[in-house]
């Protein structure tokens, strides 16, 4: 099964409410700065300092949330730059704006290139930042998917030298005379079912063939067990059947393990 990114829709949310916060700043300092120069200036520098504060509310609030993917105190960390991006721009604007002489030719170009670069950096870290999850996120399935396919691999493997052994009829040299022998197919079939439940965190189309070879030799152990024991389990009988089936039925997509799967198919179901 493929894993889910942690941060998920917040982080989404939140570069978009970021964007809009920087875009009501733009508009309201807009709006202040035609009400300078046009009839309805009251009008208009009010309606342009509600937007500047609505803006800076949305901006706050949404980087005092905390996210899916960390707690409240990292994410404000996160995006302590682009807080300081706009009071940066703020400042330059005001100085800018109040302090260059009357009716500058170049004032409303100085203007929309402050506005521009706050723009810009406050998107462009947004979108750094979600690159940067996006990039973590995969990291992290990938980590754990090798994790599990070396955990099925492994101990695959292992539960297969344990049945050799069982195989081959070894037995332990027994510290007592009253110590049990030790039950190599017992052994080979628990280490075995470990091998499964790693494999089943994997995904199946990349793992295919992996997650093939465990439930094969799983179906064989229990079958085995069934041949020495004369009995098992209604529960472990039915794993056997539904993995044999399982293997059988992609047999020929892994030509060079069809005579082995082959016959572990007739050796369940028999």
């Amino acid at each position: 099964m493929n894993a889910e990114p942690k941060w998920g829709i917040s982080e989404y949310l939140r570069i978009v409410a970021i964007a809009v916060g920087v875009s009501c700043i733009v508009v309201g300092i807009l709006m202040v700065y035609q009400g300078k120069v046009l009839p309805i200036a009251n009008i208009s520098i009010s309606a342009g300092l509600i937007l500047l504060m609505a803006g800076l509310i949305l901006i706050i609030v949404s980087l005092v949330m905390s996210t899916k993917t960390g707690n409240q105190q990292t994410s404000l960390k996160a995006w302590h730059v682009v807080v300081l991006i706009l009071i940066a721009f703020l400042i330059i604007y005001a100085f800018t704006r109040y302090q260059l002489t009357e009716a500058g030719r170049y004032r409303i170009l100085v203007d929309l290139i402050f506005i521009m670069l706050a723009l810009t950096g406050a998107v462009g870290y947004g979108v750094y930042r979600w690159i940067a999850r996006t990039v973590e996120a995969r990291a992290e399935e990938i980590t754990v998917e090798t994790k599990n396919a070396i955990g099925t691999q492994v101990s695959t493997s292992l539960g297969y030298v344990w049945y050799q052994h069982h195989k081959k009829g070894k037995t332990e040299e027994k510290k007592s005379p009253d110590e049990a022998p030790v039950d190599y197919l017992k052994l080979a079939i628990d280490i075995t079912r470990k091998a499964l439940e790693y494999a089943n965190k994997l995904d199946e189309q990349r793992h295919e063939e992996l997650i093939c070879v465990s439930k094969n030799n799983l179906a064989y152990y229990l079958a085995e067990k069934k041949r020495i024991e004369k009995k098992i389990n209604k529960g472990d009988k039915e794993l056997a059947r539904a993995y044999a089936k399982y293997i059988y039925d992609r047999i020929e997509k892994y030509p060079h393990r069809r005579s082995e799967w082959a016959d572990t198919y007739q050796f369940v179901m028999s």
